[in-house]
């Protein structure tokens, strides 16, 4: 059965990931401008995909009473989290 508590919990964790916003250094500075705009449009569709990972994972998660399955799901979005932070839009 699902509880307010979790349910809670993970608008919490959504809006965190919607609004992490990193300070990474930028690693383009050898790029022309015409590579630069080139890579910004790559990366939001990389970034697009870890957040949508993320849901998806994170919604099977709240739904399954099997903790291991859980535990694996969780597992699983706590690396898509990680390359969310790789592909930081600055």
């Amino acid at each position: 059965m699902l509880n307010m508590d979790n349910f809670l919990k993970e608008v919490d964790y959504a809006l965190e990931v919607l609004d992490n916003h990193s300070n990474s250094s930028s690693k383009d500075e050898k790029l022309n401008a015409d590579e630069k705009k080139q890579s910004q449009r790559v990366m939001r569709v990389n970034h697009m995909g870890e957040v949508c990972a993320q849901a998806l994972y994170r919604g099977q998660a709240f739904t399954t009473d099997e903790t291991s399955t859980k535990e694996l799901i969780l597992k699983m979005c706590s690396e898509e989290r990680d390359h969310l932070g790789m592909c930081a839009i600055e």
